[in-house]
């Protein structure tokens, strides 16, 4: 399609959680994550502190019931997102912190149930993480990424986007069209994933798309 991009103007769920945490309570601010290795990077890079426990990470299998904790009472905030090393001493930790720091804070990159893999088939995703989180602490998440509007409104603040300007594409009514939607931009849906034709006209309100086109490359034809 001849679209040139530079990695600076990529931009993840994950990026939007570590610029939300860095601007919600500071530069320094200590974070546990339930996550991959990316979002980690993500938060390191604007300055967030990531605590590693000695009992989640260096510890050896327990079989006489739940490992303990002693959380760090600085935490703020609990971090979720997809995570390929998910275990229940990550899960107990991150429970602990909600439970018992005051005003710690449950965030997630996004809350996909399912994630699409290489081999074709679909692994557990951020939502799987989310979950059990929510109902162990009674918290419910803020949520950076799609559906709602929030990471939108991080990328208008930190890279200078025009909403006038921009087409939210994707090929999910429920995910990527109700994010633009509710983003205040225009919608396009791509026919070459998940949701089919008569699907698309069905939709209403914020899952209605402004085009529905059989493919990417039909994008410039409806410019």
């Amino acid at each position: 399609m001849g679209i040139q991009i530079d990695e600076g103007e990529l931009a993840t769920s994950a990026f939007g959680a570590a610029k939300y945490i860095a601007k919600e309570f500071g530069p320094g601010c200590k974070v546990f994550v339930c996550g991959s290795k990316g979002l980690e990077r993500e938060l390191e890079e604007v300055g967030v502190q990531i605590v590693r426990p000695d009992s989640v990470f260096q510890a050896l299998p327990s079989t006489a019931g739940p490992p303990l904790h002693k959380v760090d009472p600085e935490i703020k905030a609990v971090v979720a997102g997809a995570d390929w090393e998910l275990s229940h001493r990550k899960l107990g930790y991150g429970t602990l912190c909600l439970n018992t720091i005051p005003g710690c804070r449950l965030i997630a990159t996004n809350t996909d149930v399912l994630f699409p893999a290489a081999d074709g088939n679909f692994y557990p995703g951020a939502g799987a993480t989310v979950a059990p989180l929510e109902l162990c602490s009674g918290q419910k998440a803020t949520v950076i990424g799609k559906p709602g509007p929030m990471l939108l409104d991080i990328l208008v603040a930190t890279q200078g986007m025009d909403k006038s300007r921009t087409v939210m594409v994707g090929d999910r009514l429920d995910t990527d069209i109700q994010f633009g939607n509710e983003g205040g931009v225009q919608t396009a849906l791509v026919l070459t994933g998940v949701t089919h034709r008569d699907q698309a006209e069905a939709a209403a309100g914020p899952l209605r798309p402004t085009f529905a086109l059989p493919s990417l490359g039909d994008i410039a034809l409806a410019a």
